[in-house]
């Protein structure tokens, strides 16, 4: 869906906020890692899913089509270790023109959480007045913390 769009610019944009993100986490702990790899996501998780990779973040950033939205946070979830976080980028995306619902990624992400609500903790920033944990409507990224296989 982004055939056009010059991807140099873009891994190199993705590089410079990873570096950041390592010097601000580092001088604190000493232990974050990234794994960075380029390809299609379906195949990259498949091999780290063979040789029993395991991580405590994983942030779900690619196509906006529903089917492919559901694959990877499948396939993520496979990989997560219980107590790690899972960050969906992108979940009311505002493109224009929306053909259908399938062309975002809400449809599957809430999809995913329904079928794994017994083994997730959604992790929400916000709270309505009476203190109980909502979903804002323009919100943009998803966060959950895995508590089970």
């Amino acid at each position: 869906e982004h055939w056009g769009e010059d991807f140099n610019m873009v891994e190199q944009r993705f590089d410079e906020n990873v570096q950041l993100m390592l010097q601000h986490v580092n001088t604190q702990t000493n232990t974050c890692k990234v794994h960075k790899r380029k390809g299609l996501s379906s195949v990259e998780m498949s091999k780290m899913i063979i040789d029993r990779e395991r991580f405590d973040l994983i942030y779900i950033d690619g196509s906006h089509q529903a089917s492919d939205v559901f694959l990877d946070a499948a396939m993520a979830f496979a990989l997560l270790n219980v107590g790690g976080v899972l960050i969906f980028d992108d979940y009311n995306i505002l493109e224009k023109p929306r053909p259908n619902e399938y062309t975002i990624p809400t449809i599957a992400i809430d999809a995913f959480m329904h079928v794994h609500n017994n083994k997730l903790e959604l992790i929400v920033f916000t709270v309505d007045e009476t203190d109980e944990k909502v979903l804002a409507e323009n919100i943009y990224q998803i966060y959950m913390i895995k508590t089970a296989e």
